[in-house]
């Protein structure tokens, strides 16, 4: 019985440490192979953070190309795809979970960021405006490494919808979030693959003029469960421990005696508000 990877958002770790995985990768793979750049909304415990860190160990590729070019993906999906894992790219991962308690404040810890996001490459960039810091940076490392870059930004949205009690401060994040991504635009030809995240859609966020190139998979039936279970993934992953949590829940009085594993399938999807990105 394989352990549960509990609040582990590392997709390396999850692998190589063998835990219960409801493989995506026919999704990545989908994506991963066309090129482009792209936004996904879902609440926040859905499994964004860990689709990104997928994305990267995908695009960073094998530790050890020659003995095993799949790597990380050799007994997934992907793995068996035709998928080119010879090809890797240099991988900026930044995560936007930071403290926008002032704009000032937010403004440093994204310079910051970038800093050492340069460091752990090997570049020094000048210190300027955030979106300025992040266009040298993703230039740098073209320059650098012959190749364009991959870009995944998690929780783009956090500085804002985290000050959302006090609006003057969360309107001036906004500012400061607009202007940095604004980059993005301006960076294209540099970047081979972009993927943002966040809890809402840019359009509600007033954040539409530097992420409007992005195609919007939130809607997206083709990608309704790239994040989040299926029932079907509950049936493939956890089959061995639903007969006794069914028995569990019973002997709790939260299941009737009488209840099938098919009546506890749609009670665990009314734990999660029965969310459901494609109407099935």
């Amino acid at each position: 019985m394989k352990e549960l990877p509990i609040g582990m958002q590392t997709f390396r770790d999850l692998i190589e440490g063998g835990y219960v995985y409801a493989d995506k990768t026919r999704h990545v793979y989908d994506l991963a192979r066309s090129g482009k750049a792209y936004f996904l909304s879902r609440p926040r415990r859905f499994g964004k953070s860990l689709l990104l860190s997928t994305f990267e160990a995908l695009f960073s590729g094998s530790p050890d190309p020659d003995v095993q070019p799949q790597g990380l993906f050799a007994d997934l999906w992907i793995g068996h795809s035709g998928y080119d894992f010879t090809r890797k790219f240099p991988v900026v991962s930044l995560g936007m979970d930071l403290d926008g308690s002032t704009p000032d404040g937010l403004k440093t810890e994204i310079q910051d960021m970038l800093h050492d996001k340069a460091l752990e490459f090997g570049l020094e960039i000048k210190p300027a405006s955030p979106g300025r810091m992040l266009a040298r940076l993703i230039k740098g490392l073209k320059s650098k490494f012959g190749s364009k870059v991959v870009l995944l930004i998690d929780e783009y949205d956090s500085p804002v919808s985290d000050n959302i009690d006090n609006l003057s401060t969360a309107k001036k994040n906004r500012d400061i979030l607009k202007s940095f991504y604004s980059q993005l635009k301006s960076c294209g030809s540099d970047l081979h693959f972009v993927f943002v995240t966040g809890v809402t859609r840019y359009v509600f966020m007033g954040l539409s003029a530097g992420l409007n190139h992005l195609t919007d998979l939130t809607l997206d039936s083709k990608y309704s469960s790239i994040c989040g279970f299926t029932i079907q993934e509950l049936k493939n992953c956890f089959a061995d421990r639903l007969p006794s949590l069914l028995k569990t829940m019973k002997n709790a009085g939260n299941m009737p005696k009488g209840a099938t594993l098919e009546d506890m399938w749609m009670e665990i999807g009314l734990w999660y508000d029965g969310y459901s990105w494609d109407g099935k």
